[in-house]
């Protein structure tokens, strides 16, 4: 038995919250994480109330409890100070199974949460310190690499044992009186930063739509619509007019709409705010129950962040014409969970499973970056070594795909193109991509970025171009190439600098051909040798 774990991708988040459940510092971890976390806390706050002791710990995953989606498993623990709670230390990662249709948990095609795998409300792990008995066991029936995901929940309790023990020791030196109120005066400084940095920002009212590729199951686009509106007091962020839930599993719980929302403020506002509650008290967010924003139950969410990614791009769209000089072009939308589960050639099972990012879009002050996952993801690509020691695969490619990325006065990040052989038996591979017909657009004159592409092959046939969001069947020696979108481009093209088209072509990122058709005014350095990437 073997598999993929988050660790690998850095697929996991840590955070402090205060007793009233308030983030007072998030740690490692990912944006899209973080602000789940008094979500999801807020929830088991609700079921316990008071009933909270030393030595308990709680996990969850419910998505209609506060949660992301169901692979997404949170653990807390209440640290008490002479009988008294004066903190939560929280850990959220993402498991590499947690039961369900489709190894991973992480299908676009699924109609149900009940389809999705195991669903856990907040429940108590340990209680006074003793382990609660038959909770493991439950977990190992229910998923396919059960001691993976029992070790890596042990590992969530460590982190917050570890918190626990680093926390008793400021509140030995410090006294927990003035402990709570050093987080509480960390909570009112970011907000009051908060509120210098919203100063700063023109009042105005602004808007933008964007679309996701399809439903996850290959239906018509799907609507995104945010209207930013900007005054002295508050941001408003209203996704009135984003579309109703649909049958596929692409649907967003709140938890995962407020972190984006809250990602998208800070990274434009203040990149200093530090990363608390208090800068959240500026967002007013209205997103209507019963739409892909805000699922109502029971819709499948397992792929909701597709959704998340496209709220991000259309609140980039709408503040770029508040603060044109910060925004970037849209990126590659995201990146692909690829999930591939079932017998190696022993017939032992295995699960795999990797995030997979490729470009952000050209920026104000430079090209967009490349090979690496949006800041709202935050993981990284997995490496090939590490793919073929823990799984029964073999990585043929791993590269930039020339003459990719939008053009424009800063390019955007050219896409990624992995090729990946299945050595094992019989295997389930379930992707999870976008953009692969709505490109990444360009800002302020730039072009756009270029689509997505999966393709499998199969023994001797040629390549099948697959859909972006699928789940299939595949055997011995089948091979799947997955090639990201590239970022869009800023400012017009013909504003480019000369000395960054010759740079890209000894890069071997762009073709002679392709420069003298975007670039004909730097013949020179169209004609310029390049070495061409792999």
């Amino acid at each position: 038995m073997h598999g993929s774990r988050s660790k690998d991708a850095r697929d996991f988040s840590v955070a402090i919250c205060n007793d009233d459940g308030e983030l007072v510092s998030g740690g490692v971890g990912l944006a899209i994480h973080l602000g789940a976390i008094p979500a999801a806390l807020e929830a088991v706050r609700a079921r316990f109330g008071d009933d909270v002791h030393d030595g308990d710990v709680i996990f969850m995953n419910d998505p209609y409890s506060g949660g992301m989606h169901l692979p997404d498993m949170f653990v807390f623990k209440p640290l008490f100070v002479e009988g008294a709670l004066l903190a939560w230390s929280a850990v959220v990662a993402h498991m590499a199974d947690i039961g369900g249709r489709v190894p991973g948990g992480n299908a676009a095609d699924s109609t149900s949460i009940y389809q999705e795998g195991l669903r856990i409300p907040p429940m108590k792990l340990y209680l006074r310190g003793t382990l609660v008995e038959g909770w493991f066991d439950l977990v190992r029936a229910n998923v396919r690499l059960g001691d993976i995901v029992v070790g890596d929940i042990f590992a969530e309790v460590a982190a917050c044992n570890t918190a626990e023990r680093e926390v008793l020791q400021l509140a030995g030196k410090w006294g927990a009186a003035a402990l709570r109120q050093h987080m509480a005066s960390l909570i009112s400084y970011g907000e009051r930063m908060a509120r210098v940095a919203l100063a700063g920002c023109a009042p105005g009212r602004y808007s933008y739509s964007d679309q996701i590729d399809d439903d996850g199951m290959g239906g018509a686009p799907v609507h995104v619509q945010a209207t930013v509106d900007i005054s002295r007091e508050r941001i408003q962020v209203d996704l009135t007019g984003t579309a109703s839930q649909v049958r596929g599993a692409i649907n967003a719980p709140i938890a995962i709409t407020r972190s984006t929302v809250a990602f998208v403020v800070k990274s434009l506002i203040g990149k200093h705010l530090p990363n608390n509650s208090g800068f959240s008290r500026i967002i007013e967010l209205i997103a209507p129950e019963g739409t892909v924003a805000n699922m109502a139950f029971p819709a499948a969410c397992a792929a909701r962040a597709v959704t998340a990614y496209r709220i991000m791009d259309c609140l980039f769209g709408a503040m770029a014409q508040a603060l044109p000089d910060r925004v970037p072009a849209a990126g590659d939308g995201g990146p692909a969970i690829i999930s591939v589960g079932g017998d190696d050639a022993q017939g032992q099972p295995f699960v795999f499973m990797e995030v997979l990012s490729g470009a952000f879009g050209g920026r104000p002050s430079g090209d967009g970056p490349e090979g690496v996952a949006s800041p709202f993801a935050n993981t990284q690509n997995t490496s090939c070594e590490l793919i073929e020691a823990n799984a029964p695969l073999r990585v043929e490619h791993y590269g930039f795909v020339v003459d990719t990325g939008g053009a424009g006065r800063y390019r955007g990040g050219l896409a990624v193109r992995r090729d990946i052989r299945f050595l094992g038996g019989h295997a389930v591979l379930q992707i999870r991509a976008d953009r692969q017909k709505l490109v990444p657009w360009g800002l302020a004159g730039g072009e756009d970025g270029t689509p997505g592409i999966n393709l499998l092959t199969r023994g001797d046939a040629p390549a099948e171009r697959l859909p972006g969001k699928i789940v299939v069947d595949i055997g011995t020696g089948d091979l799947w190439s997955y090639t990201t979108a590239s970022g869009g481009g800023w400012g017009a093209k013909q504003e480019r600098d000369p000395e960054s088209v010759a740079h890209d072509l000894l890069e071997g990122k762009l073709s002679p051909a392709r420069a003298a058709v975007l670039y004909p005014i730097h013949s020179r350095a169209a004609a310029a040798p390049g070495r061409r990437a792999a």
